[in-house]
């Protein structure tokens, strides 16, 4: 899914899943938010629609190409 997004991600690395998963994009021209959903067996379903504060942040910065 990320590598399908047109911003020429070169590195991606997969840390978490399920409903505390998040990817939140903001570009100053776009924004996306992306939440997990319930795969546990008890309660799953697809309609997660609440977000947590991210505890881990990855700064991305422009590089100019040659």
């Amino acid at each position: 899914m990320l590598m399908q997004i047109p911003i020429k991600l070169e590195r991606a690395m997969y840390v978490e899943g399920g409903a505390d998963a998040q990817l939140y994009i903001n570009t100053g021209k776009e924004e996306h938010e992306f939440i997990g959903s319930y795969s546990t067996g008890l309660r799953e379903h697809d309609q997660n629609t609440f977000s947590h504060p991210i505890p881990n942040v990855l700064g991305l910065i422009r590089v100019k190409q040659q």
